[in-house]
């Protein structure tokens, strides 16, 4: 088993030269140690269901802050458990949500209710100023980006880095190939 380090020491590099995506797909993550670090990160350090849902899209699903701000409300749904990303020129993709995920979705929307019941923002997220605004602008990425930066931590950074500091990582990395 590699150390914890290496493999974050790799994940930041990866980021640097843009190759984050490649580095992903090949390792090999135990995908039940991931899902639990992230369950305990999102609920220990965050209390906003705005923040922990925007937090869980991108470290489970690995989603950037440019999908996570165009997301509307419409393309929920839960009763079947899906998420629609619209993809511009090509066909959407659609992300089945695990359990986790869709508490935290459903806890954003009734706090969204609660706090904005008139809003005609057609989008998911919103914040206070977005969500009276009546031309139904997007929140800015800055939103998405703000959550990594408290951890001084970045979200091209995806899928562990917000918590791999202080948590044990059970993943093996492959060894960088140029």
């Amino acid at each position: 088993m590699a150390q914890p380090n290496r493999h974050l020491a790799l994940l930041r590099a990866a980021c640097r030269e843009g190759q984050l995506g490649r580095l992903l797909r090949s390792a090999r993550w135990e995908a039940d140690e991931v899902r639990d670090e992230v369950h305990s990160y999102v609920l220990d350090r965050l209390d906003d269901p705005r923040d922990r849902l925007m937090v869980a899209l991108v470290a489970i699903y690995a989603l950037l802050p440019g999908q996570i701000v165009h997301l509307r409300r419409t393309d929920l749904d839960r009763s079947k458990g899906r998420l629609r990303l619209r993809r511009v020129g090509r066909l959407d993709h659609v992300i089945y949500l695990d359990a986790f995920t869709l508490r935290l979705a459903t806890a954003w929307e009734l706090q969204r209710h609660r706090r904005w019941p008139d809003s005609s923002d057609p989008h998911f997220f919103v914040t206070r100023n977005t969500a009276v605004d009546d031309s139904g602008p997007p929140i800015g990425a800055g939103v998405v980006q703000h959550l990594f930066q408290s951890s001084n931590e970045s979200a091209c950074q995806p899928a562990a880095y917000a918590w791999t500091e202080s948590s044990t990582r059970r993943a093996t990395a492959p060894t960088p190939s140029g």
